[in-house]
C-alpha cells in the first residue's frame, strides 16, 4: 500500500542523494548524458514518502495525520519557491544548499519547472485526500502529475528534449519522472472515492474491463512508437513506412483488443439474459401452479 510506497520513495531518494556525495554518476543520472536528479529533488521525495509513511498511521491517531499535512504543505511550498525563482530570476537557499560547485544563482541547481509543478501538486494532493468532500479535487491533481510524468517518460524514450526540459533549463531526469508516476498512482489507490479509482477497483464487469483495457492502451502505442524510431534511426525503414507501418499495427492490435473485450461483454450480457429468461420461466410456472 502507501506505506511500501512511502519506504521505497525514501529509500530511492537517499541513494540519489548518497549519489551526489560520492559522486556516483549512475545514481545522480541513471544514463549518462540524461539530466541527473537535483539533491532538492531527492529531498522532496523525501518528504513525499514521509508524508506517505504519516498517512499510512493516520487511522490510528491524528498526530500522524496532521504530520502528513504538515509535510504536503512543506513540499507544495518547496515546489512554489522554485517557480517563484525560475519567474523572478532570484536566487533562493534551497538552489545550492546540498549541491556542491554551484553556485546559488544557477539554474542548473534546481529541479525542472515540471518537477516543481508536480511537487506542489503532489504537496496540496496529500492536504486535500485527508477531506473526503475535496478527494476528487485531490484525485485530478495527482493525475496530472502521473500524466506530466509519463510525457516526460516519452520524451527520454523517443528523444524528444521539449518532452521533458526547455531550452536553457534543466529537464525532468528519468528516474525522477518513474517516482512521480510511483508516487501518484500510490496516492490515487488510497482515494477510492475518485471516480476513475472507483471504476478501476469495482469488481463489475465495467471495471474488470477497465483493469484489463487501461493499460494495453497505454503500454502498446508507447511500445509500438518507440520500435518505429528504433528502426527508422537504424535504416531498416524509411519515414513513411514506418508510420504506415505503426498506424496498420496499431490499428491491428487495438482492433483485436476492442473485440476480445466485445466479445466478453456480449457473452456476458447473453448469459444475463438467459439468467432472467428461466427467472421470469420459473415465475410463470410458481403462478400457475398457485392458481
Amino acid at each position: 500500500g502507501i506505506f511500501l510506497a512511502g519506504a521505497i520513495l525514501m529509500v530511492l531518494s537517499l541513494a540519489v542523494l548518497c549519489g551526489w556525495w560520492a559522486d556516483i554518476g549512475l545514481l545522480k543520472s541513471v544514463i549518462d548524458g540524461f539530466p541527473e536528479m537535483k539533491p532538492a529533488g531527492a529531498g522532496g521525495f523525501f518528504l513525499v514518502g514521509l508524508a506517505f509513511v504519516f498517512s499510512s498511521y493516520s487511522h490510528r491517531t491524528k498526530r500522524f495525520r496532521w504530520l502528513s499535512i504538515v509535510s504536503g504543505g512543506i513540499i507544495a511550498a518547496g515546489g512554489a519557491a522554485v517557480l517563484l525563482a525560475y519567474v523572478f530570476q532570484i536566487s533562493i537557499p534551497i538552489d545550492a544548499a546540498l549541491i556542491p560547485n554551484l553556485g546559488p544563482g544557477s539554474t542548473h541547481s534546481r529541479v525542472s519547472p515540471v518537477s516543481a509543478v508536480n511537487f506542489i501538486f503532489l504537496g496540496v494532493s496529500l492536504i486535500l485526500a485527508k477531506w473526503r468532500d475535496l478527494g476528487h479535487l485531490s484525485g485530478v491533481l495527482t493525475t496530472f502529475v502521473v500524466a506530466a510524468a509519463y510525457t516526460s517518460l516519452l520524451g527520454h524514450l523517443y528523444g524528444a528534449n521539449t518532452f521533458y526540459g526547455f531550452s536553457g533549463i534543466n529537464g525532468m531526469p528519468l528516474h525522477t519522472a518513474f517516482l512521480f508516476i510511483a508516487a501518484g498512482v500510490a496516492l490515487l489507490g488510497e482515494n477510492r472515492e475518485f471516480p476513475l479509482v472507483e471504476l478501476l477497483a469495482s469488481d463489475s464487469l465495467g471495471g474488470a474491463s477497465a483493469r484489463r483495457l487501461v493499460p494495453v492502451v497505454i503500454i502498446l502505442p508507447t511500445l509500438i512508437g518507440w520500435l518505429r524510431l528504433t528502426g527508422e534511426d537504424r535504416g531498416v525503414y524509411d519515414t513513411g513506412f514506418g508510420s504506415a507501418a505503426a498506424i496498420l499495427v496499431q490499428m491491428c492490435l487495438l482492433l483485436m483488443v476492442g473485440l476480445i473485450f466485445s466479445a466478453r461483454v456480449h457473452r456476458s450480457d447473453m448469459n444475463r439474459r438467459q439468467a432472467e429468461a428461466e427467472l421470469a420461466d420459473k415465475e410463470m410456472r410458481y403462478r400457475e401452479l398457485f392458481d
